[in-house]
């Protein structure tokens, strides 16, 4: 039997939909094949999940133009190296769930899941393809979505537009 993992994080709902619908997709489709979804975010520290869903909750609802400004900057190579150095670190709990767990493939439904499976795969901790579905429908997606595209086996996207851009 195929073991496929869909990690997502609950930020806005986007993230956690394309999983269900990936994981129904998959099931009605694949034979002889288990896909288990979890929220990596909650999985990590679920204090922290809950502090980063109600922020984002609370600046997307009432202050959607400061979302736009935070979008923007975290694009700047500091908070790339930011993300990169906190990615690092959480990854470690992460390779201990796939090693129990023993995936065939990982599908990626948020960028840092898949910053994360790319930093596993570099060092060797895991060799699972690892697939990411940039659920940003923008002409030009997040950095951090394609941070370590070397080591993803596919990435999916939802428009030529992004296609194009990458």
């Amino acid at each position: 039997m195929r073991k496929i993992l869909i990690p997502y994080a609950s930020y806005g709902g986007g993230h956690l939909s394309a999983a269900k619908n990936i994981k129904e997709y998959i099931e009605e489709n694949y034979e002889d094949t288990q896909v288990i979804l979890f929220d990596y975010m909650r999985y990590i520290n679920k204090v922290i999940d809950k502090i980063s869903i109600k922020t984002y909750s609370e600046i997307n609802t009432n202050i959607p133009w400061l979302w736009g400004k935070l979008y923007y900057h975290t694009q700047s190579p500091l908070f790339e190296r930011i993300f990169s150095l906190s990615n690092k670190v959480i990854s470690y709990k992460i390779a201990r769930l796939f090693r129990l767990e023993k995936p065939d493939i990982i599908v990626c439904t948020h960028f840092f899941a898949g910053h994360i499976c790319s930093i596993l795969k570099k060092r060797g901790k895991i060799t699972s393809k690892i697939g990411t579905v940039i659920t940003d429908y923008g002409e030009d997606p997040y950095n951090e979505w394609i941070t370590g595209h070397e080591f993803m086996d596919y990435i999916f996207v939802a428009h030529s537009g992004i296609k194009t851009t990458l």
